[in-house]
């Protein structure tokens, strides 16, 4: 049983630590916090990379306690990345100053990878835009965006 034990702490990559458990029944319920923790921990990172992987596609929730701007429209939905990146660029540009607010494309379709590299890429883009997929008509999303916190709203056709 000690060697059952010891396996199981090896593989775990627990360690064995300054304090351990030296009788029988000590190990079992080590054995099975252990087992615990793995399951645990398991689940929980299933449920954060499930999380990241809405919120990467569009899907999740925008939430903004200081104000952001929303750009929606036609030519968001479109992907018209030479209609609305400047207007965006135009924005988010250091000149602003601490003005620089967060933007939210709301867009009916899931934003291609090519457009969001593309406007990510830029040094001014990185840390201010966000990307969901809905449309404002809808009360679903009008939460999901946070409406009522936005600074303002534009509709780009």
């Amino acid at each position: 049983f000690i060697m059952l034990y010891y396996s199981f702490v090896s593989i775990s990559t627990v360690g064995y630590g300054d304090i351990y458990p030296e009788s029988g029944l000590g190990r079992i319920v080590a054995i099975i916090m252990i087992f615990g923790g793995i399951i645990f921990f398991s689940k929980e990172t299933s449920r954060m990379l499930e999380l990241s992987s809405l919120l990467t596609n569009g899907q999740g929730t925008y939430r903004s306690s200081k104000g952001h701007v929303i750009v929606t429209g036609g030519a968001v939905d479109n992907q018209n990345l030479h209609v609305f990146g400047p207007f965006v660029e135009e924005l988010c540009h250091p000149s602003r100053g601490r003005e620089r607010p967060q933007i939210l494309l709301v867009s009916s379709q899931l934003v291609s990878t090519e457009v969001r590299r593309k406007l990510l890429k830029q040094w001014w883009a990185t840390d201010f835009i966000r990307f969901l997929q809905g449309s404002l008509v809808r009360l679903e999303d009008m939460k999901r965006t946070s409406l009522a916190t936005a600074k303002r709203v534009y509709i780009i056709g």
